[in-house]
């Protein structure tokens, strides 16, 4: 199945190698969880990032549980800090 990766500040370097800017298309097995995507792309817990499903921002807690699905966009955003 493909889903749109968009990725937002230093999370550029986990989308393929041959990505042109800061999104692309991505084949990924069927009946896979947010959180085993991410770390098939190499992502942990130990880095801080927003995660937006389809415009909804996603809480962590949720990220074992959702299922990705056909078509689905998927972008991840550091967080920003203002001072």
């Amino acid at each position: 199945m493909r889903i749109e990766l968009i990725t937002g500040g230093a999370l550029v370097r986990f989308l393929p190698k041959n990505t042109d800017g800061n999104r692309s298309l991505l084949e990924i097995d069927n009946d896979i969880t947010i959180q085993a995507f991410l770390s098939s792309i190499g992502l942990t817990d130990e880095q801080s990032f927003m995660l937006i499903l389809n415009s909804t921002m996603m809480p962590a807690a949720e990220w074992t549980t959702t299922h990705l699905a056909e078509g689905d966009q998927l972008s991840l955003v550091t967080p920003v800090q203002a001072g």
